[in-house]
Order: C-alpha cells, then sequence, then structure tokens
C-alpha cells in the first residue's frame, strides 16, 4: 500500500513542478497580440527558461512560472495587451499581477491568469461541458488501469487495496482544476522522467509472494501439490543469495520458481518450489542442496502470488517436453 501512496504523492508533485508554456508577447509590438488573437509560432515560450521579473523575486515562494498571464493595462492614455508568463500563486493574485513600480505612467487595467493547459493565455477560453467531462472520464481510466494493474499483481492480494487508486484519485482529482493539472502533467515534457520513475516504482511494487517447499520434508509439496500448511514467502523480504551480490547493483527481478528433479524411486519426483532472483530466462541446473545426486529435469518461473503451486502437467509445456525426453532416454 506504501507504494501506492508514493505513486500519488509523486503524481501530484510532478503535476505542479514542471511550468507550463505560454504566449509572450505585446500588442503595442505585435498587432496578433491584441485582442483579436492570432497565433505566431514566436509567440510561444516554454516557461520553465523563464526567470521571474526582478520586482517580484523577493515576494516569491517558488521561483518557477506556475501559470499564464493575460495582461490589459494603460500607459499615457493608451491601452496595450501583454500575454506572458505567470508567477506566484494561482488564486492570490494581487502579488503575481503587480505591475513594476519604476513604471509610473502605467495603470493595471485587468489581470487575468490560467492555468487549465498549455498556451491558455490565447483567445479568451471557457470550460465547456465537453471538456470537463473528457477530463472527468480521463482521470477514472487512470483509476481503472492503476486497479487492473494492482489486480494483476497477484489475485491472491487482499482485494480491499484494489479501491485505494480511486480513493487517492477522487480526492485529488475532486475540483475541476485538480483534473486539469493532472492532465497537464502527464500531456508535459515531464513524461519521460514519469515514465522512468513509474518502471522504478512498479519494478519495486511487483515483489511477489511464493510457495517455500520442498517434496522430501513436506509430501505436499510434491507433483501433487496441496496448500494446506505449506509455507509462503514475502519474496522481497528474503535476502538476496551471495552468489548473486556481485552481479547486481540493485535488487534485481524476483518471480516464483518451481524446480523438478528426477531419480527417486518409483519414478516419482523431487519438488522444490521457491523464489526466484535475477536472470529469470534460464533454469540453474544446479544440484539440489537436499538431494544433490538427483538428475535436473526442469523448471517453471512465474510471477503471480502464490503461482508455484501448481502441478508440473499444469505449468509448461517446456518442462512437459523435458520430461518426455527424459522418459524416451
Amino acid at each position: 500500500m506504501q507504494y501506492l501512496l508514493w505513486f500519488g504523492t509523486l503524481i501530484t508533485l510532478l503535476a505542479t513542478a514542471y511550468a507550463i508554456k505560454c504566449y509572450s508577447c505585446e500588442s503595442v509590438y505585435e498587432a496578433n497580440c491584441g485582442e483579436n488573437f492570432r497565433i505566431e509560432n514566436y509567440f510561444k515560450y516554454d516557461c520553465d527558461f523563464i526567470a521571474p521579473p526582478r520586482f517580484l523575486e523577493n515576494e516569491l515562494s517558488k521561483k518557477n512560472a506556475t501559470a499564464c498571464l493575460k495582461r490589459v493595462f494603460r500607459e499615457n492614455g493608451v491601452m496595450k495587451l501583454v500575454r506572458g508568463c505567470y508567477f506566484g500563486e494561482v488564486n492570490e493574485t494581487d502579488i503575481g499581477c503587480k505591475l513594476d513600480p519604476t513604471l509610473t505612467a502605467v495603470q493595471n487595467a485587468s489581470c487575468h491568469v490560467c492555468d487549465s493547459e498549455n498556451y491558455c493565455n490565447g483567445a479568451d477560453q471557457r470550460m465547456t461541458a465537453k471538456r470537463a467531462w473528457k477530463m472527468t472520464a480521463f482521470g477514472v481510466l487512470i483509476a481503472m488501469a492503476a486497479a487492473q494493474l494492482l489486480h494483476g499483481c497477484g489475485e491472491q492480494r487482499d482485494q480491499s487495496i484494489i479501491w485505494l487508486p480511486y480513493t487517492y484519485l477522487g480526492i485529488a482529482v475532486q475540483s475541476i482544476r485538480g483534473i486539469q493539472r493532472l492532465e497537464m502533467a502527464l500531456m508535459r515534457h515531464m513524461v519521460l522522467p514519469l515514465g522512468l520513475l513509474l518502471v522504478t516504482l512498479l519494478a519495486t511494487a511487483l515483489a511477489v509472494s511464493c510457495y517455500e517447499c520442498d517434496s522430501l520434508n513436506d509430501v505436499n509439496c510434491g507433483d501433487d501439490f496441496h496448500a494446506d500448511d505449506i509455507a509462503k514467502t514475502d519474496c522481497d523480504s528474503v535476502e538476496l543469495p551471495e552468489e548473486l551480490r556481485a552481479f547486481y547493483l540493485q535488487r534485481p527481478d524476483t518471480a516464483c520458481l518451481t524446480k523438478y528433479y528426477q531419480g527417486l524411486p518409483n519414478d516419482v519426483l523431487f519438488v522444490r518450489r521457491s523464489c526466484a532472483f535475477g536472470d529469470l530466462s534460464v533454469c540453474d541446473e544446479q544440484p539440489d542442496p537436499v538431494m544433490p545426486h538427483l538428475r535436473f529435469l526442469g523448471c517453471v518461473f512465474c510471477h503471480k502470488d502464490l503461482c508455484n503451486g501448481g502441478r508440473l502437467i499444469q505449468s509448461s509445456i517446456v518442462v512437459i517436453v523435458l520430461l518426455l525426453c527424459a522418459l524416451i532416454n
């Protein structure tokens, strides 16, 4: 559950940590920057590279731009319009909308601030019902995807955790502004770092729980598997085998493992079930420490909680082929 809380917190932080992109121009120099606004490519600025005005620096708690600005002011009796990046709290514009105090001939007529999307300070924009429904559906889809991911990580896990993404997103996007910021964060230039961060989190969060036993010490662990009283291990809490520590700077991939050995009387298979680490594409064919004289037959990897409790005939076509080959030889 703690990984989900981290995930939600990081989404919220990333949604506010990156500067917005805005139109930046002045109507006195560019006719297309006036009330009859027309887009010019050179009007587009990434506010991440724009510093706040010097006269505001001491009053701002954050130096990053937080929104877009469209200001109308009067200078020497002439109405002018300026578009640009906004610095300061979006909901408290007293500071961010201040004019340079050295410009004594300038009078502020209006100051419109928006953070609904990139380049929102172009022509007047209103949130339509269609757009509101679109963004709400976007948030719901994220919640459903997160729930499905959790469900796929282990069908045996407490099902109440499935509702956590819905709960968190319901709080985070309970207002239209919250949904807008989430949508903007995912659509802006932070997609790559967010993707890398999610991959790192998921690689840690997807550790599985596995059955831990061998059929010599517990007959229920054999090919005719019965889960009664079989030990279960959280692979994330298992110390990495010493022979693997030199190869991995970070904890490697984790899965459940079932290994099969042949050589017992009456063609009975010796079975070991445990966690597996590292390269999950190749079986470790080393002799079993409990039954070193037996011949390795094959193994099966799986990635869901307690998935290594199946029988040989249900586990892998590859192992079945290996068994047939061994019988023929």
